[in-house]
């Protein structure tokens, strides 16, 4: 697997865990980084994110989650690419 340095805000293109189908995400938090979602709010270290993408649709709360050492957390953007078509 390969591994690129990410910024938050980043779209990164990752293998479904169960199937040979990649997935196109947004980079939500790197390594370090609290995310949480309050009231369809993106927040990242408690500062709200107002990034037009932060908000395509009505998000589910989410509890603030800490980015683990050498992790980054990804979210939206559910678009699915047949693994056929990467090259």
């Amino acid at each position: 697997m390969q591994v690129m340095i990410c910024n938050t805000g980043d779209i990164v293109i990752i293998k479904h865990p169960d199937s040979n189908t990649q997935l196109v995400k947004r980079v939500a938090g790197k390594a370090g980084d609290t995310v949480e979602i309050r009231d369809s709010i993106l927040y990242i270290n408690g500062e709200v994110q107002r990034e037009s993408y932060a908000y395509p649709e009505p998000f589910n709360d989410m509890n603030p989650v800490l980015v683990e050492d050498s992790s980054i957390l990804v979210m939206g953007i559910t678009v699915t690419i047949p693994a056929t078509a990467v090259r």
